[in-house]
């Protein structure tokens, strides 16, 4: 019972760290330049939406999968010994704070749904299954190194 309250804790810590990573390292991604004309076909085609998804699956989904799994992986193999509740922890936290932000952002701009729909919110689940991904490479890799 104690190594559970262990990995909530940790989880509640990596979950801190690891928004202020993703913070840093997903707003420089995004502010890299589109290169001019990228978006014409997609415009011309009513595919604006599939632009998107591809600009951000080339910049930011790459930058936010390697940060969940990192820390993820640094977490689980040095310090929880639980691996399921440290991931469940930052996954809860990740999704509560998710969930928030997307309310404000709608109540805000309620345009934005029209605008980006799907593009916004799907994105957004990758951190989601690299900090699963990471969790499960690590106790694989500390129980190897057990045995």
């Amino acid at each position: 019972m104690k190594s559970e309250y262990k990995a909530v804790i940790l989880g509640l810590f990596a979950y801190i760290f690891l928004y202020i990573a993703m913070a840093r390292v997903v707003g420089g991604l995004a502010a890299i330049a589109t290169p001019s004309g990228y978006f014409d076909w997609y415009r011309d085609n009513d595919l604006l939406f599939l632009g998107l998804w591809l600009w951000d699956l080339c910049t930011v989904i790459p930058g936010m999968a390697i940060i969940s799994f990192v820390i993820s992986f640094i977490f689980v193999r040095y310090l929880s010994n639980n691996w399921r509740y440290f991931c469940i922890t930052v996954a809860v936290l990740y999704l509560s704070v998710f969930w928030l932000d997307m309310i404000v952002f709608l109540y805000v701009n309620p345009m934005a749904w029209d605008l980006n729909g799907y593009s916004i919110i799907i994105p957004r689940f990758t951190p989601l299954v690299f900090i699963m991904l990471g969790g499960w490479v690590a106790n694989k890799a500390r129980t190897k190194a057990i045995k």
